[in-house]
């Protein structure tokens, strides 16, 4: 029972996202600070390092409980195939702000690239119910990204581990200013 509701708050979540009916509640936020906390509760849940470099200070307008959710989603994904760790970089060029964030596990399949974000799509076979979600949390991620006006795709790191670059629009002004 627990699993069922579990799934179908995923499903309405995911359903209420699709039809835009889901507001951002947006406000200005450090990224480098929101990703610190984010990351020191997900620490918690696992003995793989998560290893957070930024490169300087960086803020934008998110929804922060849907943007925690968004990268939580990809980060946990990664350290459940990682051996040793995640990294997670955050940095910023002229006009856009840039996570990456990459596993030292097993690469990802190019045909499956793009349909890891479909819904209900779990590329690994061996993950039964027990062992795994839904197929749902990198297609709630991809949501969520894209709500905010940002995009997300994935690539192989040089050791062959997946690797997922989160893309938002640096605003701007300071967001502190607005």
């Amino acid at each position: 029972l627990d699993e069922l509701g579990t799934m179908v708050d995923e499903l309405l979540h995911y359903a209420k996202m699709e039809r835009r009916q889901a507001p951002l509640q947006l406000s200005c936020q450090s990224l480098n600070t929101s990703l610190q906390e984010l990351i020191a509760h997900l620490q918690f849940e696992t003995d793989i390092a998560l290893e957070l470099t930024t490169t300087e200070p960086l803020e934008a307008m998110v929804d922060l409980r849907l943007w925690h959710r968004a990268i939580s989603n990809i980060i946990r994904n990664g350290y459940r195939y990682a051996s040793q760790s995640v990294s997670i970089k955050l940095s910023g060029d002229t006009d856009r702000i840039r996570l990456h964030i990459a596993n030292d596990g097993p690469g990802i399949r190019d045909e499956d690239k793009q349909r890891i974000f479909d819904p209900f799509v779990r590329i690994d076979k061996s993950r039964d119910r027990d062992s795994g979600g839904h197929g749902l949390g990198l297609a709630i991620s991809a949501q969520i990204i894209r709500q905010h006006g940002g995009d997300i795709t994935i690539s192989d790191t040089a050791n062959g581990g997946p690797s997922f670059d989160i893309w938002l629009p640096k605003p701007t002004t300071s967001c502190q200013n607005r």
